[in-house]
């Protein structure tokens, strides 16, 4: 609920990032009394393996094999070499200022070491990265992870034991990191060839298959620590290799592909947020130890935090300015800024939450690890000081990312599309019922109801009624329709007038009984047969006409008994109306009377339609008058609207994504645009096909 929550309000509150919404909820809970008591603490290997190794499988998956190639040595220069460094000065730093033995320094410096390429999204949002920066900061937190929980566990051993041997530290190392590339290779490998043989086998249920996929970097973790090699690198390895087997299996089994990626997308996200909700929860505690210390104790604390995260700063900075020179054989040019963005770019997050957590509560001699806290503390103080800094310092050195389209750009695309369609539909040679039925449907890809203006709506649909009126009375005087329609015509008129004079007395309150009656009349529609209908309406009409009768039988004023008896007759021609539709002969017979009409006015109309669209860029207001002219048709129920409607459907929609790429040709829709536009269109078709939406 918190990340649901935090979710939301970051889409509303823009100032600060997703990622600060969430840690705010945490605290928010944990401050709660009748939440707090529901917050258990979660085991750091469960937290490894369900949150922690299915990040980084996905971060493995979005990264190709040759990219890792390509840039083999800049990743151990920057998970190892640059990781290494960082730990020493710092284990050095806190061993020399805060006289900690060097082993527990150790320990402090390899949980602050890992970054957090998924923490850096969520402060650089909306800011445009340097390409090389911004790879490298991903490549290096995907691997230097293995680095900080190697050293952790030496760190350990070197504190319960009281020695370290440096050639067994680096043997260790050199077998944990090799063969958990190893392990994560195999693995990987294997799982992607029993996918296959079952796919072969016709073992192809999608479920299945999709959660063997969402389980294999937890199997694949769970196994490789057990051997003892590194269950980070071996998930990270086997997230590669499943992208290599995706981009060979597009096509092969695309729709499952499709699937598991927006699956992925989506738990890595919600993973994400419940690592930063637990931040916030985690931290309630931590602050009330800060609390509960001196004011001397306290602000050495956090002082001995900021100092930590502002030594790495530097730390990567100057490492950036070497590697830098190293490479070009003098510093470029821009090089500074790259190397700021850099090492404001090394966020801190999930692992090092985790790792963090992993201290264990009591030493080999059976005593309490006592700096256990105050290193849990510095530790969620470094992540929100890595967090908190980029916040305020990226947007001064970045320049803000274009975007693509804005929220009103992508709306009156939409308009257009819907509008070209509906005058699509228009051609159709189709039952009016159908087009009535497909233009409901094309409707709803706008996802909003036009917000009419309301001076604009009137004076549009005056110009309608004039141009309706106007060809039917041609039609009229050149003889082209008959008595039928006429007749209807005129009816059509008085029920106009009616409702103009019933204006203000709907205004006032009879609007809502209105929608009351529309809504009770719905309900019935779905229990009542048309028979039962019909004699339901019947019967309501004569129960309204005694109690008119009677009313009238009192009036004594006969200008009111005149109104009355108006009221009467209008039921009565409602009753008359109910009767003749019920007769097959006579409902064929008005709504041949009805086509008619119809086809007088079709040509001006058009034409008026076509004026309106020429003369207004607001798509929505065209769109809201097509629909406005369908619904107003008479149409009669065929039985071959449900079977084709999904035929015609699929084949508007075909239509609009020709629509969109001849508006990308033109240069009228952006490719991002046009990007948005096209998955739309082409996943409601797949459901339509899947499902028969």
């Amino acid at each position: 609920m918190a990340v649901i929550l935090a979710n939301f309000i970051a889409q509303k509150f823009t100032f600060f990032p997703q990622s600060i919404w969430q840690i705010i909820l945490g605290l928010l809970c944990a401050m709660t009394p009748s939440l707090s008591s529901y917050i258990v603490n979660l085991d750091p290997e469960w937290f490894m393996m369900l949150i922690i190794a299915p990040l980084l499988f996905f971060e493995g998956q979005q990264t190709q094999g040759r990219v890792i190639s390509q840039n083999i040595r800049n990743i151990l220069r920057l998970s190892i070499l640059l990781a290494l460094i960082t730990m020493f000065f710092l284990g050095w730093g806190i061993h020399h200022f805060l006289n900690w033995p060097f082993a527990v320094a150790l320990a402090l410096a390899a949980i602050v070491t890992p970054t957090d390429a998924t923490a850096l999204n969520s402060v650089n949002k909306g800011l445009v990265m340097p390409k090389g920066v911004l790879r490298s900061l991903n490549l290096e937190s995907m691997f230097n992870d293995a680095t900080g929980i190697v050293a952790l566990e030496l760190a350990i051993v070197w504190i319960n034991t009281g020695h370290l041997s440096v050639g067994e530290a680096l043997r260790k190392f050199a077998f944990v990191a090799l063969g958990g590339i190893i392990f994560g290779f195999a693995a990987g490998f294997l799982v992607i060839q029993l996918r296959k043989y079952l796919l072969r086998k016709q073992f192809d249920d999608m479920t299945a298959q999709v959660m063997l996929q969402l389980l294999t970097p937890i199997l694949i973790y769970v196994a490789a620590e057990e051997i003892g090699v590194s269950g980070i690198i071996a998930a990270v390895i086997a997230g590669i290799i499943h992208h290599e087997e995706r981009s060979r299996t597009l096509l092969v089994s695309s729709q499952m592909n499709n699937l598991s990626t927006q699956l992925w997308k989506i738990i890595t996200q919600v993973l994400n947020g419940v690592v930063f909700v637990i931040l916030g929860l985690s931290l309630v505690p931590i602050l009330k130890n800060i609390f509960a210390f001196r004011l001397e104790k306290s602000a050495g604390i956090i002082l001995t935090a900021f100092l930590i995260y502002a030594s790495m700063l530097i730390l990567r900075y100057f490492y950036a300015l070497y590697d830098a020179k190293r490479v070009n054989k003098e510093i470029p040019e821009g090089v500074f800024k790259d190397a700021l963005v850099f090492s404001l770019g090394g966020v801190h997050g999930t692992v090092t939450l985790a790792m963090a957590f992993s201290l264990p509560l009591f030493l080999a001699n059976h005593q309490v690890f006592k700096v256990r806290e105050n290193i849990l503390t510095v530790s969620a103080l470094v992540i929100l000081f890595s967090l908190v800094v980029p916040l305020i310092l990226l947007p001064m050195v970045l320049s803000k990312e274009h975007e693509a389209f804005d929220v009103d750009e992508l709306d009156q695309a939409y308009n257009e599309i819907v509008n070209a369609a509906m005058a699509y539909i228009t051609t159709l040679e189709i039952s009016d019922k159908r087009r009535q039925k497909l233009t409901q449907r094309i409707q709803t890809q706008r996802g909003y109801k036009y917000n009419k203006d309301p001076e604009t709506w009137n004076q549009v649909i005056k110009q309608l009624d004039y141009v309706r009126n106007q060809a039917v009375e041609n039609a009229i005087e050149d003889d082209l329709l008959s008595t039928d329609a006429i007749k209807l015509w005129n009816r059509m008129n008085e029920g106009k007038k009616y409702k103009q004079q019933n204006v203000k007395r709907i205004k006032k309150g009879i609007i809502y009984r209105h929608m009351l009656y529309r809504f009770w009349e719905r309900l019935l529609n779905l229990f009542l047969t048309d028979k039962q209908k019909t004699e339901y309406r019947v019967k309501k009409y004569r129960h309204r006409i005694g109690k008119l009768e009677h009313k009238k039988e009192c009036t004594v004023n006969n200008e009111e008994r005149a109104d009355v008896q108006a009221k009467i007759t209008r039921f009565e021609r409602k009753i008359s109306l109910i009767q003749v539709y019920g007769d097959a002969e006579q409902k064929d017979r008005w709504i041949k009377a009805m086509k008619e009409i119809d086809d007088a006015m079709a040509d001006d109309v058009a034409a008026f339609i076509e004026k309106v669209d020429k003369q207004n860029s607001d798509k929505g207001l065209v769109v809201a008058l097509r629909e406005k002219i369908n619904n107003e048709k008479l149409n009669v129920r065929t039985q071959d609207i449900e079977n084709q409607q999904n035929i015609d459907l699929m084949n508007v929609l075909q239509f609009e994504l020709g629509f969109i790429k001849e508006r990308n040709t033109e240069g009228k829709y952006s490719a991002d645009l046009t990007k948005v536009l096209y998955d739309d269109i082409i996943a409601a078709q797949s459901i339509i096909l899947e499902v028969g939406a």
